[in-house]
């Protein structure tokens, strides 16, 4: 542990050397040193000298340098004088040369985020991967189903810096970062530090050079690299083609939205049933009065009835329950091991381990979406609720 933590301080001390800032300040504190160390012998034992001690020596020194002359320690011999004198305009050209060095680092650090080569420190933050026309109207929703909250968003495209610039100005209610360069390339996925991101958004990219023709093949290589860097990771893919989705399941891409999914639907019901569509339009989108999200069911309602909680949200939340999520953890290799530990659960272990089998993932669970299950349905501790609401301030 102490030689870990030996390898850290020697690496942040080699970071600090190549920082300029850091070497403007290690040079101004050994003038400054040098300097009280001159004044102390030029006036320590001096007639009628102020300064008894290297600390006074010191503090004159620094007291003068920044140009602050408080005035209770001043030197009296001649040579003293002469260096103060000196020391003066060494005040003037050091504290020129930090403000020059500090401007010019909020500088680059501005040029930096504008043109997406800053690294992304955040954690629990969603990467948006790619651009297309969905994508303001993504963030707008996003914006709308935090209520209030402020999320942090990193966008890994290959826009332009104006249009970057466009996208941040329109979208003030999101802390917004810049990752310029191809996402399926880790190296780029890194900078969005995925690692430590909560979720994960693959639009089908056009930005840039880009087009549709090979969206998905790019969307299902960075699945995989997102999942290899961050299995934890929820994820969300757009998709061209529907028969590219067995890849992305098979990346283990939580949702997966297909262009045109439910086109002849919508379009179908637009002759047959009109209204559908527009209902729709509104559930889908938080422009309009209601629109659906999912509540977590209060601990009182658990092993309540589907009806008692219907009841419970028009009552108190005048919203409609319209079903229920329930996240079940798939079965692991612990629970049909033993809890006695023998040579026999060694053995198993092995042999799963041997043939590379994922088929227990402890990690994993599974969702099962029940619409409108039955009013004796008797609901979970594990449940969420999917509800339709107008007030989203009072469900939340």
């Amino acid at each position: 542990m102490r030689t870990r933590g030996f390898t850290k301080a020697l690496n942040y001390l080699k970071r600090a050397k190549e920082n300029f800032m850091v070497k403007i300040m290690i040079l101004s504190g050994i003038v400054i040193f040098l300097i009280a160390a001159l004044v102390f012998v030029l006036e320590v034992g001096g007639k009628d000298s102020q300064i008894a001690t290297f600390m006074d020596s010191l503090w004159y020194t620094v007291v003068t340098i920044s140009t602050t002359g408080y005035g209770d320690i001043v030197p009296k011999q001649p040579e003293g004088r002469f260096v103060g004198f000196l020391l003066i305009f060494v005040g003037f050209i050091l504290t020129a040369v930090a403000s020059g060095v500090i401007t010019s680092l909020f500088v680059e650090k501005k040029l930096k985020e504008g043109k997406g080569l800053k690294d992304v420190r955040w954690k629990n933050h969603i990467v948006l991967c790619g651009w297309n026309a969905y994508g303001d109207a993504i963030l707008e929703s996003i914006v709308r189903a935090g209520r209030g909250q402020r999320f942090d968003i990193a966008l890994v495209n290959e826009l332009e810096e104006e249009e970057i610039s466009r996208i941040i100005s329109t979208h003030k209610e999101l802390s917004i970062q810049f990752v310029k360069g191809n996402y399926v390339n880790e190296y780029i996925l890194k900078r969005a530090n995925i690692a430590s991101a909560e979720s994960a958004i693959l639009l089908a990219d056009t930005s840039s050079h880009s087009s549709q023709h090979n969206a998905d093949e790019r969307t299902i290589l960075t699945a995989m690299a997102i999942k290899s860097l961050n299995p934890k990771i929820k994820t969300s893919a757009q998709l061209i083609k529907e028969e590219n989705e067995e890849h992305l399941k098979r990346a283990e891409v939580d949702e997966i939205i297909t262009d045109g999914e439910f086109s002849g639907f919508l379009i179908s019901n637009a002759a047959i049933s009109p209204g559908i569509h527009q209902l729709l339009k509104e559930l889908l989108s938080f422009q309009f009065g209601n629109t659906i999200i999912k509540s977590q069911i209060p601990k009182s309602m658990v092993n309540k009835t589907f009806k008692e909680l219907s009841s419970y949200y028009h009552e108190k939340k005048n919203s409609i329950l319209i079903g229920v999520m329930t996240e079940e953890d798939d079965i692991s290799l612990n629970d049909i091991l033993s809890d006695d530990y023998s040579a026999i659960d060694e053995f198993i272990r092995r042999k799963f381990a041997e043939a590379e089998s994922s088929f227990f993932d402890e990690e994993k669970s599974r969702m099962d979406i029940k619409i409108n299950p039955g009013s004796d349905y008797v609901i979970l501790d594990n449940d969420v609720a999917f509800i339709i609401t107008r007030d989203l301030d009072r469900v939340a």
